[in-house]
């Protein structure tokens, strides 16, 4: 991806995801997503994004859909997930909290720019 060769990219993550979907802990999903999204291939990026925040309750999986539901000119579903993310955070416990206390941020930043 680095070198702009995102069809490239699509196909080898795409191939890596089909034999491990959550190889190390879901980031080549966001790659993926990535890949797909600057390859023109929007709505496969949002299907990946979704279907990974469906399956992980990592804030920053929210952090990153959201993100994408923004670009997309979906404000209004982005807060909601940017909501959940941060219903889930709060009841996490301590250690997750401690993890994930940048993403939690990021989230708060984010719900905060929606609302102006």
């Amino acid at each position: 991806m680095g070198r702009g060769r995102f069809n490239a990219a699509v196909e080898r993550l795409d191939r890596l995801l089909r034999l491990d979907n959550a190889y190390r802990d879901y980031s080549a999903a966001l790659d993926f997503a990535e890949a797909l999204w600057s390859n023109d291939q929007r709505k496969d990026a949002l299907e990946v994004m979704q279907g990974l925040a469906s399956v992980s309750t990592r804030i920053n999986h929210q952090v990153a859909l959201a993100h994408y539901l923004i670009e997309d000119g979906q404000a209004a579903r982005a807060r909601e997930v940017l909501e959940g993310g941060l219903n889930s955070f709060d009841t996490s416990p301590a250690f997750v909290k401690k993890r994930d206390e940048s993403w939690a941020s990021r989230a708060e930043k984010m719900l905060k720019g929606l609302a102006a």
